[in-house]
């Protein structure tokens, strides 16, 4: 839905913010977009994990006890911080048309955690059971292809390809019913893939004002198994997918 909404609202929102400076452009000689740049970019994320948590039942969970529990360990952990982003790039123009790589080092600061509480169980009144999910991701690398459509001093482009990142994943659930437990802990570099649609403008002595929406997605950053302490065959089956809706401004400066 917000990637919905942006692609919708991004081309009339940088019409009014650029159409005066376009309109000058227009009167002005072409200019060249080849050479090397470098720039800062600051925004802000909507960042969202995605976590499933499974019961494997082999005699301890019974009846309506997955029901129960599965919802808490599958959670969705959402957050809007802000961004900070290290960029550079190669371009090469061929007319109008303008090919390049990019690479950037975003930061933002994921850290989110879901707790249930002490939950009844239905099967057993007397007993609780609680679990808790935390995920976090404080960076992600990009390296992007992209194309673009050069008009004077305006650069129209899209770009795609490959992202990393590293998670930590901690997912823990005790009852009072054996009393019982189970943990899982997941430290994990991720490869992922990136994909952005933005607008550039250059100014003087080689400088521009750069527009980008940013979208990653990272899936199975987490894929393991777990077992109760006490009673092993019975545990829990857990993943997790990790996604970030980013939008940044900032300044390039070409070489």
């Amino acid at each position: 839905m917000f990637l919905k909404k942006f692609a919708f609202t991004l081309p009339f929102a940088t019409l009014l913010v650029t159409a005066p400076v376009f309109a000058q452009s227009t009167l002005t000689p072409s200019v060249d977009w080849s050479g090397h740049y470098i720039g800062l970019a600051l925004g802000v994320t909507k960042a969202v994990a995605d976590p499933t948590s499974r019961v494997k039942s082999n005699g301890y969970f019974v009846t309506t006890d997955p029901g129960q529990v599965d919802p808490q360990g599958s959670q969705n952990l959402k957050a809007t911080i802000f961004n900070a982003s290290l960029i550079g790039g190669l371009n090469r123009q061929f007319g109008n048309t303008v090919f390049g790589l990019e690479t950037d080092i975003m930061l933002a600061n994921f850290d989110e955690q879901y707790s249930s509480g002490n939950i009844t169980y239905i099967t057993v009144p007397g007993s609780t059971f609680s679990a808790t999910t935390k995920v976090e991701s404080k960076w992600i690398v990009s390296l992007r292809p992209r194309v673009g459509y050069a008009r004077n001093s305006s650069l129209f482009y899209v770009s795609a390809g490959p992202a990393l990142t590293r998670f930590k994943y901690d997912f823990t659930f005790t009852d009072t019913n054996g009393p019982e437990s189970s943990n899982i802990r997941s430290h994990k570099t991720k490869l992922g893939w990136a994909a952005s649609m933005g607008f550039e403008h250059k100014l003087q002595k080689g400088w521009a004002l750069k527009a980008e929406y940013l979208f990653t997605n990272f899936s199975n950053i987490v894929k393991k198994s777990s077992a109760l302490v006490t009673v092993p065959a019975d545990g829990f089956n857990n993943k997790v997918d990790y996604r970030t809706n980013n939008i940044r401004l900032g300044l390039v400066k070409s070489f």
